[in-house]
């Protein structure tokens, strides 16, 4: 049975249905684990800024100890130190990106005259747009979270940091530019099919993790991890690692579990309720288990203390008996130790011989 002390849960298409919203049933089994002492955590491709005030709305804030934000760029300790910043784009790379990867005149890219690409930045407090237009409404409508703006790349001091670009386009041009070598090792994501999300080169959910074991003295065997896209394969793949229904195929091929309904359907009280039933998994805080080690490393040490003592008394015991007694044999004595020529006597040999002694005895009494 494996001891879990720690859930780690994708915010993105894991936790939260299509309303944005957490589905009561999955809550209710949160707040449980939560009041055991099991650590809650989140991971998300959002910034820290966001993620916080979205806590913060639903008065859920304290029920999260860490946050893995902006898809591994950003580390939050909500009971220590805050954010911490990990990795993100400055402007000037996010420019030479955009260009490398939606340039006019590559040759992979012939219909994007007729179908163009345009960009937005997230720098935390705002979507920064290229321009007005069709994509760029699109997205505002199906993600609405932050301020837009729409004066482009010279809206953006050259010392704002950028946590994600997003490239808006059709899906089949955006296809095309994910499938590129420009982007080969650049962390992304497609939100939507007519958005493709990028990432700083050195984001990692993995390294963003190191900091939460170091600060919380986790171990990864005992994280339980929820996830459904191709950024949060390496973090299922390194820990006990959940799919959910709607997973990437990557996602899936790393877990070790596939829910069988997806983030609007519970699928995460579901699975955890179908592991305690199972009793694979038992779900406790890392400080009771901490101590329950201590207690059976002082039950252990006990018992082989005792089984040496008793070991020592048994080998002197029989030491004892192997040792012949050194008292004198008393005199007149009656037992086998005092003769040890009647043990060898048989009944027969016995008879006889007291036979002859009365004989001797009468003949005695005769003369």
């Amino acid at each position: 049975m494996q001891e879990i002390h720690t859930i780690l849960i994708g915010l993105e298409n894991t936790l939260l249905n299509q309303f944005g919203d957490i589905p009561p049933a999955t809550m209710s089994v949160l707040q449980d684990l939560h009041s055991k002492g099991v650590l809650l955590a989140l991971t998300s491709t959002r910034s820290a800024d966001w993620v916080i005030r979205f806590l913060k709305r639903k008065r859920i804030d304290d029920l999260f100890s860490f946050i893995l934000a902006a898809g591994g760029g950003q580390y939050v300790s909500l009971t220590g130190d805050g954010i911490r910043d990990l990795a993100w784009f400055t402007k000037d790379q996010a420019s030479k990106l955009i260009e490398k990867a939606i340039h006019r005149e590559n040759s992979s890219l012939p219909a994007l005259e007729h179908y163009p690409v345009t960009y937005a930045l997230d720098t935390g407090s705002r979507y920064v747009y290229e321009r007005p237009g069709y994509y760029s409404f699109f997205y505002e409508l199906c993600d609405h979270t932050l301020k837009p703006d729409f004066h482009g790349m010279d809206s953006i001091s050259d010392d704002i940091p950028i946590r994600r670009i997003f490239l808006l386009g059709s899906r089949p041009i955006l296809t095309t530019i994910q499938d590129s070598q420009v982007l080969e090792t650049i962390p992304k994501q497609r939100p939507f099919k007519s958005a493709l999300m990028l990432f700083p080169p050195e984001a990692s959910y993995l390294k963003a993790l190191e900091i939460a074991k170091a600060e919380f003295h986790l171990d990864e065997p005992s994280i339980m991890t929820f996830g459904s896209t191709d950024l949060d394969a390496p973090l299922i793949g390194a820990t006990w690692g959940i799919a959910m229904k709607n997973s990437s195929p990557e996602a899936k091929e790393k877990a070790r579990r596939i829910t069988k309904y997806n983030s609007g359907q519970n699928g995460i009280a579901y699975m955890i309720n179908v592991l305690l039933m199972e009793k694979t998994c038992v779900f406790r805080s890392p400080q009771k288990a901490k101590e329950k080690a201590e207690a059976a490393e002082e039950k252990n040490t006990n018992l082989a203390s005792v089984v040496s003592k008793s070991k020592k008394d048994s080998k002197k015991k029989k030491a004892a008996k192997a040792q012949p007694s050194q008292a004198a044999p008393r005199e007149n004595s009656h037992s086998l130790k005092a003769a040890p020529e009647r043990k060898r006597l048989s009944r027969v040999a016995r008879q006889k011989q007291l036979l002859e002694e009365q004989n001797a005895k009468a003949g005695a009494y005769d003369e």
